[in-house]
């Protein structure tokens, strides 16, 4: 099994640029999402910027035609 990155610093406490913000915690807390930090994590790191999502239509020249938030995987499950 991988392990996965450790989001705590040396005081055992995590990270403030890992903790998600209010309003994804509170959505989570209505889903009752599990381990959420780590769930934040997962999610952030699909998220493209705004430039990053022009560059790959540039590079590709393909419509993004939903946004990272429609997508089944970037939801909370």
């Amino acid at each position: 099994m991988k392990r996965k990155r450790d989001v705590r610093d040396s005081d055992g406490r995590i990270d403030d640029a890992d903790r998600p913000p209010a309003g994804f915690v509170n959505a989570a807390k209505e889903q009752g999402t599990r381990n959420l930090t780590r769930h934040w994590l997962s999610v952030r790191s699909r998220v493209r910027t705004k430039s990053q999502q022009q560059l790959q239509l540039r590079q590709r020249k393909v419509r993004i035609g939903r946004s990272w938030e429609e997508y089944p995987s970037a939801r909370l499950n």
